[in-house]
């Protein structure tokens, strides 16, 4: 996209995705930094146990969001000690707009969208992984605006990730 990015994308539409959108999620993961969607597994798992939520223009998918309900995941406090979620939860595992569409609300869209899913269970944590560097919660350069962007919304971080990537994870709270 050229030029002024919000003034081109005048709208999007946001909807659940399902198994016809399988093809269209492994294709967006070409362009993302979301390795876990990359495994065909994985997204089937998604869909299946998930939510998955899409942002389309002109019928292209252009982003997704993620949630997984009472995940057991674990991660690291920075003293190296390692804890698991605790059930109930709500993980948040994973977001990606395409860079050409990126700073049009898109992504905050998802979020939102997101958090009007969870449903209301007193006690319930939600957390997220950052995706890193392979370097106890340093994060990829390409991960940082998500980084940013959930600090200010509330989250904190409390360790790093038990995956190899080893970013950061935060808790809402």
């Amino acid at each position: 996209m050229n030029g002024n990015k919000a003034a081109q994308v005048s709208s999007f539409a946001l909807h659940c995705l399902g198994w016809q959108h399988l093809r269209e999620l492994a294709d967006l993961s070409e362009h993302s930094s979301l390795s876990s969607l990359r495994s065909r597994e994985h997204r089937e798992l998604l869909i299946r146990t998930g939510v998955v939520h899409g942002a389309f223009i002109d019928n292209m998918l252009v982003g997704c969001s993620c949630l997984v309900v009472d995940t057991p995941r674990a991660y690291h406090l920075p003293d190296g000690k390692t804890m698991v979620l605790p059930v109930p939860n709500f993980y948040l595992c994973g977001s990606f707009v395409l860079p050409s569409v990126r700073g049009c609300g898109i992504g905050t869209a998802l979020y939102h969208r997101r958090l009007t899913m969870l449903p209301s269970r007193a006690g319930t944590t939600v957390a997220i992984e950052i995706l890193g560097t392979g370097k106890p919660l340093e994060v990829d350069r390409d991960a940082s605006i998500g980084l940013r962007f959930h600090l200010a919304a509330g989250f904190r971080i409390v360790g790093f990730s038990a995956e190899p990537d080893h970013g950061p994870m935060l808790i809402l709270g």
